[in-house]
């Protein structure tokens, strides 16, 4: 079991108390208090607003890192808070912060899951996590997942909980050890902000579209293609009577979807993640790939540039969530190729796209 995190309050009298105590247990003794208070001089010089900087050195916190056999002394919470976000400003107001501040963020899947959480934490979006995955960190993970090959074979959720907290020590975050499951779904869900799903699972995916519709929460999927994303935006917050996918499955295949409740056949799987994704939507090399999946490939590659990428753009849209910007359900892609590859736009380009995913269609026995 992992040691939990400590935070406690810590005055000027009791530091060489403290200091003595944790380095006799062979920890690591962090002080950045000085260079806190110098950063917020800097940050409050702009603003008619005075720091009693004496209460600040005599009213520390101090967090005990037990996996990192490290403690570090900080201002507190709300000077904290204030250092984290102040570079935001005035791409993100004061006002609008303390909003992003408060809410809860709900991610399913901890490979693009996990950049999305810690850029969250990052910008200050979130106060509450709830993190699902029953994965373990692997040695392939990595070309994807900011981590070290130091703790390959240790939980994703243990691993982001670590990162989250290494970024801000006043996050509350709650682990789903054993994944999403259909009973702790609603629990899941229940009170968050914005919701993520980075699962491959089809019958959970159906389910947390279906509870997320119960409960009125906005559903995000981002899904890599390549070295880009697609974006898929359902919001059963605004409009309940959304269809699930969008409407690109049918009933039948909803159907086959919750009966299958111990997992899909994997020609059946990849039929129905096609039907989603749509095929003309893969780029030219990941429809090659899917073909080769089960032949040359046991699965189907991801880019550590997507990953990252998702992760930018799933806060980015959670902050217009929160913050009740204009942002409607459908489909968005946001593609590096379309910026960056010459001709990419061009007549030529497109028609050896769409015969390059005709032969795609073919190979998998489509017309």
């Amino acid at each position: 079991m992992d040691k939990e995190i400590k935070i406690f309050d810590c005055t000027e009298k009791e530091i060489q108390k403290y200091s003595i105590k944790y380095k006799a247990l062979g920890y690591e003794w962090i002080d950045i208090v000085d260079e806190n208070i110098r950063e917020l001089e800097e940050i409050y010089k702009y603003q008619d607003e005075a720091i009693i900087f004496n209460l600040i050195k005599n009213k520390t916190v101090l967090v005990d890192y037990p996996w990192l056999r490290s403690i570090v002394r900080i201002c507190p919470e709300g000077y904290f808070l204030e250092l984290l976000s102040s570079r935001n400003r005035n791409l993100i107001s004061s006002k609008e912060q303390k909003t992003l501040r408060k809410a809860k963020i709900s991610v399913a899947g901890l490979s693009v899951g996990s950049n999305i959480c810690k850029i969250m934490a990052m910008q200050g979006v979130g106060r509450d996590f709830n993190i699902a995955d029953s994965d373990i960190l692997s040695s392939t993970n990595l070309n994807r997942v900011s981590e070290s090959i130091l703790n390959v074979g240790k939980p994703k959720t243990l691993l982001t909980k670590r990162r989250l907290l290494e970024i801000n020590p006043f996050l509350n975050i709650n682990l789903f050890n054993r994944g999403l499951t259909i009973k702790n779904i609603t629990t899941f869900i229940r009170g968050a902000s914005v919701v993520f799903d980075e699962i491959d699972n089809l019958n959970l995916k159906l389910k947390l579209r279906e509870a997320a519709k119960n409960e009125r929460k906005p559903l995000v999927m981002i899904t890599d293609n390549g070295d880009n994303v697609m974006v898929d935006i359902e919001r059963y917050d605004t409009d309940p009577k959304l269809i699930p996918f969008h409407g690109l499955l049918n009933k039948f295949d909803l159907d086959l979807i919750k009966k299958a409740k111990k997992g899909l056949k994997p020609s059946e799987r990849v039929k129905l993640s096609l039907k989603i994704v749509q095929p003309q939507n893969a780029v030219p090399k990941m429809q090659k790939s899917l073909v080769d999946v089960g032949k040359t490939l046991n699965t189907w590659p991801q880019l550590g540039t997507a990953a990252t990428l998702a992760g930018a753009v799933g806060c980015m849209i959670a902050r217009k969530i929160i913050l009740k910007e204009a942002l409607v359900s459908g489909r968005r892609h946001i593609s590096l190729d379309a910026e960056l590859e010459p001709g990419h736009r061009k007549v030529r380009s497109v028609l050896r796209r769409h015969i390059h995913t005709m032969n795609f269609k073919k190979s998998l026995g489509r017309k």
